[in-house]
């Protein structure tokens, strides 16, 4: 009916703008549809009719009919949680930002209307204009890729194709073939992108996994607990802090206490919680740390502050998505939030058998102290206090050192179950995370059933938590691969267990990546038909040769597989790296229930860090300055037109113990000489580029030795550029699973209490 409609519309209005949008609007409605039909299961063909068979309108109620009994019988709209918007197409929940923006869209736009009105139309405000800013709704659209950043890729691109035609165009005159596959971008494109960001994957989708695998685990509701014993009820405050106040809410007064009666005085009757604990994030009280990464990424626009204080008469702003987005807006509603509980604690608990504690949310003399709300005060409660960064950590500091028997966890993370598995093992308490909780929804988890659940697999949840993420393969993928191939990838040359800083660890943390490279590629390497079969057929003089051989061995075999540099495997030196990343967070997480933490220094451990900031050390030196040269070597040389036969030359001119001193495929001379093993043949290089269409404008940053060469007077500047495009042909059988000699998971031998954290990536 949309479809006739807007149709109708355009000829009704015939313009060219009416014509432009019906052209813009037609694919997209009617693939809308065909996507609705599909999920549905329309299968028959809609017969032709004519206003002179059916009556139109009974034809058209037909329709709407056959489509609701359809959606009565599909289970498109029914999503585990019913509070949020659910995508029936992709089969996704909306996250916070995206319902706040889908369903708040047209108040938003009402109010900008409204302000815009009265202050700037009419100025029947006397209080100055309050700033208009664009504001960016967030839908389940891709995001869009910055200029910056397609220009990053575009160049980086252009390298790659430039480098490979001139390295087949050398090969072709100099009669060899080519015996080594480079490398032309320095960074590791696999697990990160142009501007050295680490790649980052959604460890939300392991809930769903477990859930199917260990349902027993999952419960909506909690037992009661045993008499005469205690309950404590722990709060991620950070979570609760993206409640949007209610339109009732006019101060920052209103909000805290509409929280308080929420998530401190509700749990108090709700689980009989004798005790209620909120906790916060602190950062960098550790200095800087590798979370600093994620944030510059969820800062993607210049942070504008409009508080610079916050008192309980502080009228609450009219954007508070925007006012979060401000970090320093955000640290200080918690500082609020803190130091206001910690009030209502005194008023509204003190003749309650409930205690408030609070930690993480000060940054004056209290900034280290977990605070109890005593007698109209509040005084710090020692064996709780603690410099923890996290949150996620610090919620399992409260649960281990308080005496409560039942202690219940709020945080909708995937990481606080994890790190806390660990800590269940040697605890006598009964302890429960909850997921989620909503009027129509609660989900926990009996971290005591869950921990006997994994006994046996207790592997497993080191791939799917925190494996490497890697920009071709996501969390699933690492998961699978893992199960089949445990036996092989937790420990083939030895059988002991794994430390997390040991270099077994890190032969297994190889095994796994080769694995998952292994299964995608898997027909390249026939007739080996599994990852373990190659690694046996290799030869080296000790372990991590032969490691090192296997990783080098799947590399060269994909070449001529993928389509990009994102689909190439990481050589050693750059997994090692990111192994050292995941062995430090290991360690982040390993003192969770220590007061004070000692870490190593982030120097050590794959990063490095220049004035306070902290960048990723993605590669050895010496790795980049091989790339470097080889990109100079196929992209940079003279332009003599005598033949190359002095010292006049720069390339013979820069002949040395390293340098052969010989012209190369980036060298735009006629008639030279200076070739290997071709001294007495003339051969005009720069043909080459004209045969395989070079693309010559690429640039790199080191251009010391432009305008070295004497012979700049006879430079030759006049390239050709034809820019033709390459058709590659799409090889869709690399994904030929391996139906051999899977490992059995029941064989793979368990890890130690905090070993199965060894392969943890940036989850700070």
């Amino acid at each position: 009916m949309q479809i006739n409609l807007k149709t109708k519309n355009a000829l009704n209005s015939f313009s060219q703008s009416s014509l432009a949008t019906l052209t813009y609007y037609l694919p997209y409605r009617a693939e809308t549809l065909d996507n609705l039909k599909t999920q549905l299961g329309f299968n028959r063909d809609s017969p032709h009719h004519t206003e002179m068979t059916v009556p139109y309108v009974q034809l058209q109620e037909r329709n709407i009919d056959e489509y609701f009994s359809q959606l009565e019988q599909s289970t498109l709209f029914i999503s585990d949680d019913k509070k949020n918007l659910h995508h029936i197409c992709l089969d996704i929940n909306a996250t916070d930002e995206q319902s706040d923006s889908l369903l708040n869209y047209r108040r938003y736009g009402h109010e900008d209307l409204i302000n815009y009105v009265h202050c700037f139309l009419v100025a029947a405000s006397t209080k100055k204009a309050p700033p208009r800013r664009r504001r960016n709704l967030i839908t389940f659209s891709a995001p869009k890729v910055t200029v910056s950043k397609q220009k990053k890729e575009i160049k980086d691109q252009k390298t790659v194709i430039s480098c490979l035609r001139k390295k087949i165009a050398f090969s072709k005159f100099t009669n060899k073939a080519v015996s080594d596959l480079d490398q032309f971008l320095q960074l590791p494109r696999a697990i990160c992108d142009a501007d050295g960001i680490p790649e980052k994957g959604q460890k939300s989708w392991a809930t769903s996994v477990f859930k199917k695998m260990y349902p027993v685990s999952f419960i909506s509701s909690l037992p009661p607990p045993p008499l005469d014993t205690d309950t404590a009820y722990i709060i991620d405050g950070m979570f609760i802090i993206n409640t949007i106040p209610l339109s009732v809410h006019k101060t920052f007064l209103d909000y805290a206490g509409f929280l308080f009666d929420k998530w401190v005085v509700r749990p108090h009757f709700q689980f009989k919680a004798t005790e209620v604990h909120l906790v916060f994030d602190h950062p960098n009280r550790q200095g800087t740390s590798p979370k600093d990464i994620e944030r510059s990424r969820r800062d993607i626009t210049d942070q504008t502050v409009e508080f610079d204080q916050l008192s309980p008469d502080t009228d609450l702003p009219s954007n508070w998505r925007s006012f979060l987005s401000v970090r320093k807006q955000k640290r200080l509603l918690v500082n609020f939030i803190s130091d206001q509980f910690l009030t209502f604690a005194n008023q509204k608990c003190s003749n309650s058998k409930c205690s408030f504690i609070t930690a993480g949310g000060f940054d004056n003399q209290f900034k280290d102290q977990a605070r109890l709300a005593i007698a109209n005060t509040s005084i710090e409660y020692m064996i709780a206090s603690g410099d923890h960064e996290e949150a996620d950590t610090r919620v399992w500091l409260h649960a281990v050192t308080f005496t409560a028997q039942t202690v219940i966890i709020y945080s909708p993370d995937t990481d606080v179950y994890f790190i806390g598995l660990p800590l269940v093992k040697n605890s006598d308490k009964s302890l429960y995370v909850q997921l989620k909780d909503s009027p129509y929804e609660k989900l926990f988890i009996s971290m005591n059933e869950f921990s006997v659940a994994l006994q046996n697999d207790i592997c497993f949840q080191v791939v799917v938590t925190t494996s490497p993420t890697l920009k071709v393969f996501g969390k699933k993928t690492f998961f699978d691969v893992f199960r089949k191939h445990a036996s092989f990838i937790t420990g083939t040359e030895t059988a002991c267990l794994l430390d997390f800083d040991s270099e077994s660890a890190l032969f297994a943390f190889y095994r796994l990546i080769s694995a998952v490279y292994f299964s995608k590629n898997s027909t390249a390497f026939l007739p080996l038909t599994s990852v373990k079969s190659l690694y046996d057929s290799l030869h080296g003089q000790n372990i991590h040769d032969k490691h090192v051989s296997l990783i080098s061995q799947i590399g060269e075999k994909m070449w001529e597989r993928v389509l990009s540099e994102q689909e190439i495997m990481p050589n050693s030196e750059a997994l090692k790296f990111h192994w050292l990343r995941s062995s430090w967070v290991f360690q982040f997480w390993a003192q969770a229930s220590e007061n004070f933490l000692q870490l190593s220094s982030l120097s050590e451990f794959g990063w490095k860090v220049s004035n306070n900031l902290l960048e990723c050390i993605w590669d050895t030196e010496g790795n980049f300055q091989k790339v470097e040269q080889t990109v100079q070597w196929y992209t940079k040389g003279c332009s003599c037109k005598t033949g190359c036969t002095s010292n006049r030359c720069k390339c013979k001119k820069s002949k040395s113990g390293s340098k052969d001193g010989f012209c190369g495929p980036g060298c735009k001379c006629t008639n030279c000489v200076n070739l290997p093993d071709k001294s007495d043949i003339s051969l005009d290089i720069s043909l080459s580029d004209i045969s395989l269409d070079e693309i010559s404008d690429v640039k790199i940053d080191d251009d010391d030795d432009d305008d070295d060469d004497d012979d700049d007077d006879d430079d030759d500047d006049d390239d050709d550029d034809d820019d033709d495009d390459d058709d590659d042909d799409d090889d869709d059988d690399d994904d030929v699973d391996d139906d051999d000699d899977g490992d059995d998971p029941v064989q793979a031998h368990l890890f130690s209490d905090f070993d199965m954290f060894y392969l943890a990536s940036e989850d700070l």
